[in-house]
């Protein structure tokens, strides 16, 4: 698969999430420390379905380690978002930054 098609699959995907209201758009999520109890606090708040994908723009040690231990969750970089993880959870949560890191790409 070429690089077009590849970006071109994602983008549909992400239309998709974003029809059903499966996408989860926050301002921006920050800890004071790594406690996995910041995180359930913060996915009460969203509303989502049994699996989230959580797409942070940059690296960031603190939100990573804070849901790594929650079953249903997975963290990674916008530069290494793909279809299969986009299928594989129910609900995509994006920040601010990480969104127009998204709409970079598309352009």
């Amino acid at each position: 698969m070429n690089k077009k098609e590849r970006r071109l699959a994602l983008f549909h995907v992400l239309s998709s999430k974003a029809q059903s209201g499966d996408l989860v758009v926050l301002d921006a999520l920050q800890f004071a420390n790594m406690k996995t109890k910041n995180m359930e606090n913060v996915l009460k708040v969203i509303p989502y379905e049994k699996t989230v994908l959580l797409a942070l723009a940059s690296r960031n040690e603190t939100i990573e380690k804070s849901a790594r231990n929650i079953p249903n969750i997975k963290t990674l970089a916008i530069d290494y978002l793909n279809v299969a993880d986009l299928l594989k959870y129910k609900t995509l949560v994006l920040l601010k930054d990480s969104l127009e890191k998204v709409n970079a790409l598309a352009q």
